[in-house]
């Protein structure tokens, strides 16, 4: 169960990641995407699931290059964004989403210990697409080019897709700042800065240690960076604007849709047939699965679970929902 302030970090390989985040944007914010050459000061990862593959069919394998990390231009400053709903333009066609969107049929739930995720992933073959990251002693396993900081900030987590490989890097494991795309020759598609969206108008100001808002969960597909961002403590410390995904255009960074709040804190997401599925929830607020149309961010359709979402995987047609306290199968259909 959620607390305040959060607990410390425990490893990706057990869910997700709690660290509080003590670095706070600046009020101000950009009109224009722009170039970021300087960096906020310096203050484990292992989430199979994402939008290009099943989970649990196996990780996803990229022919990645190896050697020295390429220069860095500088990363791409992204503006202020909305926090609430908006579409500025569609991120895919209408014909890449099935004429009608899925509903979620419940097939089995019980209680788990809380404490057991590597049983459930173990019991039901279930692997998140992460590489590990340098912690403490241990190097991790990133290829050859990944710069291990950037400006002053840390890798926190390395999501590996068929085709591209997403690189998170944070003053801390709560959530990344910024976002470096890479392809499968390791060449650099895109490195985006989020430090704009990490603070909130309504933040309480007591509170601003531990509710920067960090990118939690991305997938790239179609050239579109799909990315939610959260913290990890009550709705109302941030006046109910958190938990948001965005869709933004690579490489340039333009914002095309926001989700509404409250939707996505969740340890990841899933991007299906043209339908993003994620989860919110926290201790003594309603926890729920949401159902986004991928090509506007519009919410559709949302299920009432006992608690909140923490790992969401698809196989076979089967929804497997890790929640705090209950584990989940749905159909989805």
């Amino acid at each position: 169960m959620g607390v305040r302030p959060p607990s410390p970090p425990v490893s990706l390989k057990c869910a997700f990641l709690l660290a509080a985040s003590a670095f706070v944007v600046p009020a101000g914010s950009t009109s224009a995407a722009t170039r970021s050459d300087d960096g906020p000061p310096a203050t484990k990862s292992e989430l199979t699931v994402d939008g290009d593959q099943s989970p649990g069919g196996g990780t996803a394998t990229l022919e990645m290059a190896t050697g020295r990390p390429p220069a860095q231009p500088g990363a791409v400053l992204l503006p202020r964004p909305p926090f609430a709903y908006r579409l500025v333009r569609r991120s895919a066609p209408e014909s890449a989403k099935k004429s009608r969107a899925p509903r979620l049929r419940l097939r089995s739930k019980r209680r788990n210990k809380v404490v057991d995720t590597k049983a459930w992933l173990r019991r039901h073959d279930l692997r998140l697409p992460t590489l590990p990251v340098p912690s403490g002693d241990d190097p991790g396993a990133l290829p050859g080019f990944v710069p291990r900081t950037q400006r002053g900030l840390r890798v926190i987590r390395a999501i590996q897709q068929p085709h591209h490989l997403l690189v998170f890097y944070g003053p801390d494991f709560s959530g990344g700042r910024e976002l470096m795309v890479f392809g499968s020759k390791g060449d650099l598609v895109a490195h985006l800065d989020f430090r704009a969206f990490t603070s909130a108008p309504r933040d309480v100001k007591d509170d601003a240690a531990y509710i920067a808002q960090g990118a939690q969960w991305a997938v790239v597909r179609d050239g579109v960076l799909y990315v939610s961002h959260a913290h990890r403590t009550y709705a109302r410390s941030s006046g109910g604007q958190n938990a948001y995904v965005s869709a933004v255009a690579l490489p340039s960074g333009s914002l095309l849709w926001r989700s509404a709040p409250l939707v996505a804190n969740a340890g990841n997401f899933l991007l299906h047939e043209g339908y993003i599925v994620t989860g919110y929830g926290f201790t003594a607020e309603p926890d729920y699965l949401f159902l986004l149309d991928a090509a506007t961010g519009e919410t559709l359709r949302r299920t009432k679970v006992k608690s909140g979402p923490r790992l969401i995987f698809l196989r076979g047609g089967a929804l497997y929902v890790r929640a705090y306290d209950t584990d989940y199968v749905f159909d989805l259909r």
